[in-house]
């Protein structure tokens, strides 16, 4: 899948799409959420499942931003079960 044009932040509808990575972590299982840096590594290389290694999808555009849905997606991925 191809991977999106880099946000435009100017655009409020833009901005409520897009989530920075603090963002994402608040919105990932774990009590504390887990940290920027664990995300930034999901986000780069991956966490391995079943032999196969999933990222969490994401653009960078001086900053790295991902979206709720690809969230979702990573943690749909890596629950086992």
């Amino acid at each position: 899948m191809p991977t999106p044009k880099a946000p435009k932040l100017s655009d409020t509808k833009v901005k409520s799409e897009w989530l920075k990575t603090a963002d994402a972590a608040k919105l990932l299982p774990g009590d504390p959420a887990p940290d920027i840096c664990t995300v930034n590594r999901w986000m780069k290389k991956g966490v391995s499942v079943n032999g196969q290694t999933v990222r969490l999808r994401h653009v960078v555009t001086g900053n790295i931003y991902t979206r709720r849905e690809w969230v979702d997606e990573f943690i749909a991925a890596i629950t086992v079960g």
